[in-house]
């Protein structure tokens, strides 16, 4: 029942940053370079009586 996601990324070398807020689940990242290790962040959030309430972050890393 989540009303969307925040999608953060982390390129080396670099800090998380927020690079999508979605309602959809699933979202493709473009232009990644091959070799590099990214790390991905992402929280789920629910609107209620006009509040946002946030998961817990679930991160992932890819080497491309």
């Amino acid at each position: 029942g989540a009303t969307g996601y925040q999608i953060y990324m982390k390129a080396p070398g670099e800090s998380y940053k927020k690079i999508k807020v979605t309602t959809d689940n699933k979202y493709t990242v473009k232009n990644l370079k091959k070799g590099k290790t990214y790390s991905f962040r992402v929280r789920a959030y629910c609107k209620l009586d006009g509040k946002y309430i946030y998961s817990g972050y679930k991160t992932y890393s890819v080497k491309i």
